[in-house]
């Protein structure tokens, strides 16, 4: 049986950021628009409109009355793997290796679009296994 995670996207550091951002926002806010992007993110709204132009290139949102920006099945599916990822590294380094929060927090969301697969089932093991000792 195929996970969720054996299929290894193309996409950029800030696309995924963008994935997680719009998820954030819809679950905090019940919506999402670009300026609610641009303030969440701090970039330029020429910077959130071409990652949104690259994001519906290739089906991860949808974007309603040229305003309301939601995840397709296929970027919910995306950005909830991105935020377990990230969530699994963080507790990994906080907790197992004793980094900083801060630390814990960059060095989580740098290597969360580099984890294979793999490593990541092998990760989440371990965490469950460590967290029960």
């Amino acid at each position: 049986m195929k996970s969720q995670f054996e299929e290894q996207p193309s996409l950029s550091h800030a696309m995924v950021h963008y994935l997680k951002a719009i998820h954030d926002l819809f679950e905090e806010n019940g919506y999402v628009r670009a300026v609610d992007l641009t303030n969440y993110t701090g970039k330029s709204r020429g910077t959130v409109s071409i990652i949104l132009q690259k994001l519906l290139s290739q089906d991860y949102i949808t974007i309603k009355n040229k305003k309301f920006i939601n995840l397709t099945e296929k970027g919910h599916s995306l950005s909830d793997r991105f935020i377990d990822t990230n969530r699994v590294l963080y507790d990994f380094l906080l907790l197992v290796l004793k980094v900083s929060k801060k630390t814990a927090m960059q060095d989580a969301c740098e290597i969360e679009n580099h984890l294979s697969p793999e490593s990541f089932e092998a990760l989440t093991e371990f965490m469950a296994k460590w967290k029960d000792n």
